[in-house]
C-alpha cells in the first residue's frame, strides 16, 4: 500500500480531523452528536491522557478507528489494560477498498 494510503496512528494534533469523521459517522446513522468542536476537544484530551488511540486511514482521511483503554478486570496491576474497539468508520464512497481492514490491522 502506498504511503498516502496507509493508515497511521493519530496524535492530539489530529483531533479536528478525527472529530470530522466521527461527526459524519453519527450523522450517517442518525445518532446524536455533540458536534465537531466538542468531539475534537474530547479526542485531544483522551489521546493526550493515553486513554484512547486513534488510527486514521488514507489521505485525505476517509476512515477512522478508535480504541479505548481501561484497566483490566483480571488483575490489580494499574498497567494491565484492556483495549476496546469503540468506533470503526469509513466514508461511504470509499468502502470496499480495504481501508477498514487496514485500520483494524493497525489498531490491533
Amino acid at each position: 500500500m502506498e504511503a498516502a494510503k496507509r493508515p497511521r496512528i493519530a496524535t492530539a494534533a489530529d483531533a479536528e480531523e478525527i472529530a470530522r469523521l466521527l461527526h459524519a459517522f453519527n450523522l450517517e446513522y442518525d445518532t446524536p452528536t455533540p458536534g465537531e468542536e466538542v468531539l475534537a476537544g474530547r479526542c485531544s484530551e483522551l489521546i493526550e491522557a493515553g486513554e484512547t488511540a486513534v488510527v486514521l486511514g488514507a489521505e485525505p482521511h476517509v476512515g477512522v478507528a478508535v480504541v479505548r483503554y481501561r484497566r483490566s478486570l483480571w488483575t490489580e496491576s494499574p498497567t494491565a489494560l484492556d483495549a476496546y474497539l469503540e468506533e470503526l468508520y469509513v466514508v461511504p464512497g470509499r468502502r470496499g477498498e480495504g481501508i477498514g481492514k487496514a485500520l483494524l490491522a493497525l489498531a490491533v
